[in-house]
């Protein structure tokens, strides 16, 4: 019987059915981190290598559990510290990457010896993220079990409660333009004297960083964003200190 793969960002994805033909081309179905089901191209070992030729297939033989490499002792390594700077080092070593948690290492394989500088590993273990079906638990909720780990948690606590209006004193700390489907929005860090954080998404005003500013806002949300508690505002009306 042909084996068939598919795209190496849907290698970890539990399939669904067997694969079908649709206008002359061969798919299967991926159930998605949100429970979703997708139809994505199931490619044949030749077809696998014409598409990617740098990348060798896997073909998955068991649930996610298996294949992230967390196997019979329930836990891999994931790494702490700007891995980033380090990429190169890593796309050396004998690691692996996902879009989940970076770069990683199955629990049955010795951690290099040294590690970069500022890189510490550390356990995540399948109870954090996975279900007792061996499949991932969504994305929102891995995010956050990893976040928990991999980031040290701040001093920021969470500000006021949802729908109250709240009078604020901070300085902004980060400022930078997104571009989405309605136009460019400014998304604001600001940080109070008790070092908690807010954020305020708006294409209404600009700010500056390095300025205090003063008035009031409502609590929309409240988030963890990298170990970080945050209270994200809506409607806030602002004057910078000394206006």
């Amino acid at each position: 019987m042909e084996q068939y793969y598919v795209a190496k960002s849907y290698q970890t994805l539990e399939r669904v059915g067997s694969v079908y033909t649709a206008n002359g081309r061969k798919y299967i179905k991926v159930r998605m981190g949100n429970g979703t089901l997708k139809a994505v191209r199931a490619y044949t070992f030749s077809e696998y290598k014409k598409y990617y030729p740098d990348a060798e297939p896997v073909q998955k033989v068991g649930t996610q559990k298996d294949v992230l490499g967390f196997g019979e002792n329930g836990w891999i390594w994931i790494f702490k510290g700007d891995t980033y700077s380090v990429n190169d080092w890593f796309k050396a070593a004998p690691t692996r990457y996902t879009r989940l948690w970076g770069w990683y290492l199955p629990s049955n394989m010795e951690l290099p010896d040294p590690l970069p500088s500022g890189i510490e590993p550390v356990k995540l273990y399948w109870t954090q993220v996975g279900k007792e079906d061996g499949w991932l638990k969504t994305d929102a909720e891995v995010t956050n079990a990893v976040e928990a780990i991999i980031y040290d948690a701040g001093n920021s606590q969470f500000v006021g409660t949802i729908g109250q209006r709240i009078e604020v004193d901070f300085v902004c700390v980060k400022a930078i333009q997104v571009d989405g489907a309605y136009g460019t929005i400014g998304v604001f860090t600001f940080r109070d004297e008790a070092e908690n954080e807010y954020v305020w998404m708006t294409n209404a005003k600009v700010l500056d960083e390095g300025v205090r500013y003063t008035g009031k806002g409502t609590v929309k949300d409240h988030k963890v964003y990298r170990g970080i508690n945050q209270t994200h505002l809506s409607r806030c009306s602002l004057k910078e200190v000394g206006e």
